[in-house]
């Protein structure tokens, strides 16, 4: 199994007053960090440390000075507590699988000066002259609305999409021999998705004509609004397994522990994909698992005019 080496950064440096106590601890923790004036940054060259030691006066202190103003990361000590190991005066924190992201959510939203934050993350294997089509990256970037991730793959395929594209319809998928879509709200399911368009008059027709349609999504159903509110699903209802998920897509899990489940992929890695699961009754916050896409079948898409690889490459339950 090859081994990889990560560095991840976290982009700008964060004011220093914006932290809570308990923030910056455990962020500081988890990484190494530089400060500069009134700003700190932090970064590591060995990746997020996911084990960390606090001990228990630091841990009580800085919760009681951060006065619950720290939502994501009360709900994540507090779903580490059960996996904690007492060791004395000290407490071992095992944070694998666990939306760490959410901490930087809570920090812009409450930021007077940050509109995002941005997680760069470069992996590459330790012995990279053996695969070097195996280095790659992602970033993540996290914003007071909403925790969006692309992986260097889907970045090239954007930036080799036809420009001219835009405005392709979901109807390319039917001519292609995919199901016909249809769109759906990703806040009800219901079909009732409009959007606001600009017309231009058009002097030899004698007719108005339709010059651009605006990127914002409204639900008549739900009254929800948001420029990334439209997901695209099979007309039938099915899951399909012809589409090799990729990030934005709503997934359910068809193999493995998680069977049954369905969630929304986060960002893809390579030959894997971080997918973030409808919460439970009994789960405090999403849990995010690592998983292989032959494991996944798509529910709907993000984008039906996003590139994908090969179809046939990813047929559940075929080689």
């Amino acid at each position: 199994m090859t081994d990889f080496q990560t560095s991840i950064v976290i982009l700008p440096a964060i004011p220093a007053q914006d932290l809570t106590p308990i923030e910056r601890l455990l962020l500081a923790t988890m990484f190494d960090h530089r400060i500069e004036g009134d700003r700190i940054h932090f970064h590591s060259w060995t990746g997020m440390r996911e084990k960390l030691v606090l001990t228990l006066a630091e841990l009580h202190g800085a919760i009681r000075e951060t006065r619950g103003l720290s939502p994501a990361v009360l709900r994540l000590l507090g779903d580490s507590l059960d996996l904690a190991l007492g060791c004395g005066s000290h407490l071992v924190f095992d944070l694998e699988g666990f939306s760490w992201e959410h901490i930087l959510l809570d920090i812009v939203r409450r930021s007077a000066t940050l509109d995002h934050l941005a997680i760069v993350t470069g992996y590459a294997p330790t012995q990279a002259e053996h695969r070097p089509e195996a280095i790659g990256g992602l970033v993540i970037v996290v914003t007071a609305d909403s925790i969006a991730g692309k992986s260097l793959d889907d970045c090239l395929a954007e930036l080799l999409q036809d420009p001219t594209d835009d405005m392709a319809e979901p109807l390319q998928a039917a001519r292609s021999g995919l199901p016909l879509l249809h769109v759906v709200c990703r806040n009800c399911g219901g079909g009732r998705i409009v959007r606001d368009a600009c017309a231009t008059w058009d002097t030899p027709s004698g007719k108005w004509v339709l010059a651009s349609v605006h990127d914002c999504d409204f639900c008549e159903a739900c009254n929800a609004e948001n420029v990334d509110l439209a997901r695209w699903a099979p007309v039938d209802g099915a899951a399909s397994s012809l589409w090799p998920p990729i990030a934005g897509d709503r997934v359910r899990v068809v193999d493995g522990p998680h069977e049954g489940r369905e969630g929304l992929v986060r960002v893809k890695t390579i030959g894997r994909l971080f997918v973030t699961l409808d919460m439970t009754g009994d789960e405090l916050c999403p849990p995010t698992f690592l998983m292989p896409p032959e494991q996944l079948v798509v529910l709907s898409l993000a984008n039906p005019t996003t590139p994908r690889p090969s179809s046939r490459s990813h047929v559940h339950g075929q080689p």
